[in-house]
């Protein structure tokens, strides 16, 4: 990684963290998100950003078009998991959780059984500082929902994806 990357992901992280501090203070004092913020203020994208879009109405449908590498970020009882792979047949699949006993005996089969299942036990953004950068396709969170949480697992797949 050259060093001017390496500059700029650090200016980065550091405008990530002073905007989650300024967020987090307006939401402390007005006791509400930012406004536009999750609150269905309509937020349209360029349309370059649409070029070869397609709308997909749930996230059972998404994953008829997952590709390769795929992790799940929080797999608690692994229904999400193994309705992924009977319809997409992903050639990876990563499962990040903080235990892994949660997962149903019948899922915990099926898993086993498709044979490209990895299991990382502990904290997911630890585990995933652990992978190499720009190693997945697709990365699923879905984990600790605070958050500190989310914003963990959010600065690490930002790297891995």
């Amino acid at each position: 990684m050259s060093e001017d990357l390496k500059r700029d992901i650090k200016r980065i992280n550091s405008q990530l963290v002073k905007l989650r501090l300024a967020i987090k203070e307006f939401r402390n004092k007005h006791q509400m998100l930012y406004p536009g913020l999750l609150d269905g203020a309509p937020n349209v994208p360029r349309p370059e950003l649409l070029t070869n879009c397609r709308i997909l109405n749930d996230r059972h449908e998404i994953i008829r078009h997952l590709p390769g590498a795929l992790a799940e970020v929080g797999t608690m009882y692994g229904d999400f998991i193994v309705r992924v792979i009977d319809i997409s047949q992903p050639a990876e699949v990563h499962l990040f959780d903080y235990r892994r006993n949660n997962i149903r005996p019948e899922n915990k089969l099926k898993l086993d059984g498709y044979g490209n299942v990895k299991y990382y036990v502990g904290d997911s953004s630890e585990n995933m500082a652990k992978m190499p950068n720009e190693y997945f396709d697709v990365i699923y969170i879905d984990a600790n929902h605070s958050f500190d949480g989310v914003w963990k697992d959010l600065m690490q797949a930002i790297k891995k994806d």
